[in-house]
């Protein structure tokens, strides 16, 4: 009821219109005009508010997807380039005048804790071999036992039918690394060292390339324990592999350009 009678009231031309009574009005009605304003520029300041906030929000979340977005593209970036690194480490670890040579990646492990194998993605439609050796630039890793077209599994050094022909590098005694099949070490025995050889804790041993598998002085493991028993011919010698199993990724096939025959290795149908 105030607003029409103080909009009839304001529609009067000048002052010298308005009677006593319409200045009583405006006087009483005036603070309710400027309440009604003040209620009214309130309301359109919390809708402007409530806007921006949702305009800041919806941005906001646009920002973290993009950033998340850009976190994914740098994450993947990074990856291609540590993989691209470690590739080329390994191509120029291959250079090796009597094999050919593959880059091959693990797409699996054995199920066994007992049985160190794992299974790579090249095969006989790559030209892989049963008995290729198989390598990382910090050493051994096994022998291809199995292959299929586009796949093939490896005999790690560390399971026990793995077996190599090796050097201490420092004496040059002559003896097989056979693996533990340890299911929390990667480790291996070094067989057929004499009593009367000169070993000793941290020595170096290396591949001595007799057996046609591997180029002779390839890494393959460090000794880290010595056992001199009262009887026997030979010592007894544990190694610790040269090679990280735990963190395989990308590995070095090698192709002798004359394979050797090995009776205990057989193709997978």
């Amino acid at each position: 009821m105030a607003v029409p009678l103080l909009v009839f009231i304001s529609s009067k031309r000048t002052p010298q219109d308005h009677t006593l009574l319409d200045r009583v009005v405006l006087t009483a009605i005036l603070p309710l005009q400027l309440g009604v304003e003040t209620l009214f520029d309130k309301a359109a300041s919390a809708v402007n508010y409530y806007a921006d906030l949702r305009y800041t929000y919806e941005e906001n979340q646009l920002l973290k997807i993009k950033l998340e977005q850009q976190r994914i593209i740098n994450l993947m970036a990074k990856e291609e380039y540590l993989e691209n690194k470690r590739l080329r480490k390994l191509l120029n670890f291959s250079h090796n005048p009597g094999f050919s040579h593959l880059t091959a990646e693990v797409v699996a492990t054995g199920p066994s804790p007992y049985f160190h194998t794992i299974t790579i993605n090249r095969g006989l439609n790559d030209g892989v071999t049963l008995g290729a050796a198989v390598i990382v630039p910090s050493g051994i890793i096994g022998r291809v036992v199995a292959l299929a077209p586009k796949s093939a599994e490896v005999s790690l050094l560390t399971d026990p039918n793995s077996s190599f022909d090796v050097l201490v590098q420092r004496t040059r005694s002559r003896g097989r690394a056979v693996g533990l099949g340890d299911e929390n070490s990667f480790r291996a025995s070094l067989d057929y060292i004499l009593r009367t050889d000169d070993v000793a804790l941290g020595d170096t041993v290396i591949t001595s390339g007799l057996d046609g598998l591997f180029p002779k002085g390839l890494p393959v493991g460090t000794i880290v324990e010595i056992h001199k028993h009262h009887f026997g011919l030979h010592l007894e010698l544990i190694l610790e592999a040269a090679a990280d199993f735990e963190h395989l990724e990308e590995v070095l096939i090698l192709l002798p350009r004359e394979a050797p025959s090995d009776p205990s290795l057989e193709a997978a149908p």
